[in-house]
């Protein structure tokens, strides 16, 4: 495709748009290099990373490092560890309880989750760097938010939100909505990139400590062009227009961890109850051909509440906006493979304020 620009025949000037990506891409494909070195050095030298960083990756608070650890084996469950000692110690009764074989399990496979989360920051800033630097995306347009990537009544939903006029979207439970959120041809364009991205054989991050199989979308570059226009032109105004959302920091959501999480048989197949680390998460359905696979809604009791089956509540780019701290699960897919956009949607002002969600610490911000 070219661009004219220039009204003169014979001055026209003709701007390849093919040859402007990519320079654009050799561009950054330079800097990302550089990114590389000084994420070496840096680990080489033992120079922490600092806050900004940390933020930068999905780390707001410093008790990412010690509390919920989370462990699918001999033990299923969230710890805090602060090493092998001070645990011994604080859960003598639990490990009394176990094999010596068990007891040793346990202890390595939280040794190994702080340790991979202590790691965690220069090891995703170097995934990143190199994929900046070496991926050819499949879809391209898809780093770029554009209106056509989104459900035309979800389009109508956030312009109701933004006259002050919004009918509320369905609730399961009380701060628990289902609605269509993206387009069918956004949801289709991303699981196809995502697959193109799992053949090129580059790196990919664990989504977060409970899904292990996925991809983080930060790490793919998709924040600046996508996620972010998505939060703060359509998300925050949906969930400040949403009074139980609102009141739990929806109105001033400022940033998010984003990823795409995949349940397949022989991998992740469910999810245990747990709270997101978030004020809101949105969780959409992407597709991938699967059965069951329910979200169930704990709120604050031993005993689900609510329940949303994927099928029934709208299909493919439908999704779920509920409160983090609402405790939910995943039950397990009985075939195919089920793949959902996840979006973790947090705010400075309401930590500052409440604390941290997973902690309930002020002082542990980062």
């Amino acid at each position: 495709a070219r661009v004219a620009v220039g009204s003169e025949p014979r001055g026209t000037i003709f701007l390849n748009l093919a040859w402007l990506r990519t320079a654009a891409l050799a561009l950054r494909r330079l800097i990302s290099r550089g990114t590389l070195a000084r994420v070496a050095l840096a680990q080489r030298l033992g120079i922490p990373p600092s806050a900004a960083t940390q933020r930068q990756h999905g780390i707001d608070c410093a008790c990412y490092y010690t509390e919920n650890l989370f462990v699918r084996s001999p033990v299923e469950g969230h710890f805090c560890f602060e090493g092998r000692t001070a645990f011994e110690r604080r859960e003598r009764p639990l490990l009394e309880s176990l094999s010596f074989e068990a007891r040793d399990e346990l202890l390595s496979m939280l040794e190994a989750e702080a340790a991979r989360r202590r790691g965690i920051v220069p090891a995703a800033a170097a995934r990143k760097a190199r994929v900046a630097a070496e991926y050819s995306p499949l879809h391209p347009e898809l780093w770029t938010l554009c209106e056509r990537w989104l459900h035309r009544d979800f389009v109508a939903l956030v312009e109701q939100a933004r006259a002050g006029e919004l009918r509320r979207p369905p609730q399961l439970a009380p701060g628990i909505y289902t609605l269509p959120v993206l387009s069918e041809l956004f949801c289709r364009l991303l699981t196809e990139e995502l697959a193109h991205f799992g053949a090129s054989g580059l790196p990919v991050g664990q989504p977060n400590s409970m899904n292990r199989h996925g991809a983080l979308l930060d790490e793919l570059g998709l924040s600046a062009g996508l996620l972010d226009p998505l939060l703060s032109d359509w998300l925050r105004p949906l969930c400040a227009a949403l009074p139980p959302l609102a009141a739990a920091g929806g109105a001033s959501i400022d940033h998010h961890k984003a990823f795409v999480v995949a349940y397949r048989l022989g991998e992740d197949e469910s999810l245990s109850m747990h709270v997101d680390n978030a004020e809101v998460t949105l969780n959409v359905n992407l597709g991938g051909g699967f059965e069951q696979g329910e979200l169930l809604f704990y709120g604050r009791t031993a005993h689900p509440l609510a329940h949303h089956d994927w099928h029934d509540g709208g299909g493919v780019g439908h999704g779920v906006l509920h409160l983090g701290a609402q405790a939910h699960a995943a039950l397990p897919i009985t075939s195919g493979e089920r793949l959902n956009l996840v979006i973790w949607m947090r705010s400075r002002a309401r930590r500052r304020e409440a604390g941290c969600p997973m902690c309930g610490q002020t002082d542990r911000l980062l």
